[in-house]
């Protein structure tokens, strides 16, 4: 970073105001006119090239404060502000492999590749002593106990290298129902397998989504359904790439696995029974819309190479009794849990796991305690 005096903006718009602004002009001025509506293609492309021009435009007028401000000082024969040695921040790290910390004194030379044509480079020096250790930060959480929350942060906020991929602002081209697990980005550019998207609705709920993948025309496959519906326009949609404390998405999740690998080996629909002990389990669970899942392969309706969890539709809850009905022709194929390889079922829990608050409405919470579970098949 240089220091040296600071100058006023004269447009400080960038590409995606200025897209924004080219639309709302086409749209009042050429209605018909298709770049306007389509997400792709050669009129589009036209939209895109005019608002990069424009940026570029904006840049130069930015400019002119400098340029004026130095014209002036001339007219008086004042001399201008002299230049300074650029400062800036650097990141060291060790090589794999060491296990000592070393010390880099002040003075140590650093040199940076430019953006010149000619690949030029540039030479700094550090300030003072610096000891850097062979250790790193492999994975940054925030927790909240009291909400049951564990939020990590994404991959750039620990990693070294930095992210060199574009970062414009993005939209959300069509509307998505709660159970899509594909939607449609503007522009389509940037993102990539492995990414969290962050969705701020109107409303100011938040929607999270991990990327599969994300193809040339903006259409994104998600790790799971969305789980809400969403219309455009969103508030904002952002590739996470930093750590927004306790409003991360929650990254545990609380599961019971029961498993017997003779009781649950059955291939044609079948009805499971499962006895809680204390009894009072089957109703906290049901009340509070758990989860029940089985592994295996389905062969109808619809047939799978791989086996996957697959849901199970609760008939009834009495007492301590909960029975399950698996709808499909298959196997249940076993799985390894926790180093037990066995057929299981599944538990989970739609919500956090929070303090008891009322002691007469009964809920799951850290000190629901399960005694026994029985499992049989009818």
């Amino acid at each position: 970073m240089t220091s040296g005096p600071e100058y006023p903006l004269v447009d400080s718009r960038r590409v995606g105001q200025l897209r924004k602004a080219l639309l709302r002009d086409i749209a009042a001025m050429a209605p018909t006119w298709r770049g306007a509506a389509e997400a792709q293609g050669p009129d589009r492309a036209l939209v895109e090239v005019a608002a990069r021009l424009s940026e570029e435009a904006t840049r130069r007028l930015d400019k002119t404060p400098q340029r004026d401000a130095l014209a002036f000082l001339e007219m008086f024969d004042i001399a201008p502000p002299q230049p300074v040695a650029a400062r800036g921040v650097t990141v060291f790290a060790l090589k794999d492999g060491q296990t000592s910390p070393v010390l880099a004194k002040a003075r140590t030379g650093v040199t940076i590749a430019t953006q010149t044509p000619e690949g030029q480079t540039a030479a700094f020096e550090t300030t003072q002593d610096l000891r850097i250790q062979p250790g790193h930060i492999a994975h940054l959480a925030t927790v909240d106990p009291a909400l049951d929350m564990l939020g990590l942060a994404p991959e750039a906020v620990t990693t070294l290298d930095p992210d060199l991929t574009v970062q414009p602002t993005y939209a959300l081209s069509t509307s998505a129902a709660a159970d899509d697990s594909i939607v449609s980005i503007d522009p389509p550019v940037g993102i990539l397998p492995g990414d969290l998207l962050r969705i701020e609705r109107t409303d100011k709920t938040l929607v999270f989504a991990t990327v599969i993948s994300f193809s040339e025309d903006g259409l994104t496959q998600l790790s799971a359904p969305l789980g809400e519906a969403l219309d455009p326009p969103v508030a904002r949609l952002e590739r996470m790439q930093r750590l927004d404390a306790f409003a991360m998405p929650d990254a545990q999740e609380h599961a019971l696995y029961i498993g017997d690998a003779d009781v649950l080996a059955v291939k044609e629909p079948a009805t499971f029974a499962l006895r809680f002990d204390p009894a009072s389990v089957a109703g906290i669970l049901a009340s509070e819309g758990a989860i029940f899942e089985i592994w295996g392969t389905r062969e109808t309706p619809v047939e799978e190479d791989t086996p996957d969890w697959h849901p199970l539709v609760r008939l009834a809850s009495t007492g301590g009794d909960l029975k399950l009905f698996k709808a499909w022709t298959g196997p249940v194929d076993e799985v390894e849990v926790a180093g037990r390889k066995s057929r299981w079922i599944r538990v989970r829990t739609r919500d956090p796991v929070v303090p008891q608050t009322d002691p007469d409405v009964p809920r799951l919470s850290k000190r629901t305690r399960v005694d026994k579970v029985t499992l049989g098949v009818e």
